[in-house]
């Protein structure tokens, strides 16, 4: 992991170049030869951290650098679990898109198969943090639908957006 690390962001020089947000800049030689799709944490947080920090001209910056860097393969992920941050930085994020000309992605984050798997899925979390059921303080998801939907269910909740589901399905 820390040679593959190495190899996309390089040795950390405190003088080297640097993302919008301060964090070393992945080689952009690099990331054009692999032209793989940058994981969630790494690209689509970079973009949806400014937003939510209601810092929507660095958002654009490091979209944009992106953009530079995939070309027309790179697109701007949407989410929904319920909660109101998402509501509100996916509608930034469309707004981004259509100012920067770049297409939307619907996903939902997935932890579980099914509906019915939540509860486990609770459970799981507890044995994972070392904490019981009981506890009100214990690590805990918002929301209960963390699990594979169907194309007809991502649909659904994306019917405001649907190039993005067209984009994704």
């Amino acid at each position: 992991c820390g040679r593959l690390h190495r190899d996309f962001v390089g040795d950390i020089d405190p003088g080297g170049d640097r993302l919008p947000t301060g964090g070393p800049e992945p080689r952009r030689g690099l990331l054009r030869a692999i032209a793989v799709e940058i994981p969630d944490g790494d690209g689509v947080s970079r973009i949806r951290e400014p937003f939510r920090d209601g810092r929507p001209d660095a958002a654009r910056d490091i979209a944009r650098w992106y953009q530079e860097v995939f070309g027309d393969d790179f697109y701007l992920e949407i989410q929904d679990h319920g909660g109101m941050e998402d509501r509100i930085v996916n509608v930034e994020m469309a707004r981004l898109g259509a100012e920067l000309g770049i297409p939307l992605i619907a996903t939902n984050d997935l932890h579980y198969v099914s509906p019915t798997d939540a509860d486990i899925h609770e459970v799981l979390l507890c044995i994972g943090t070392r904490t019981t059921m009981d506890d009100p303080k214990r690590f805990k998801f918002d929301a209960r639908d963390f699990y594979l939907k169907t194309a007809a269910e991502m649909r659904d909740v994306w019917r405001d957006f649907p190039e993005a589901c067209d984009n994704t399905l």
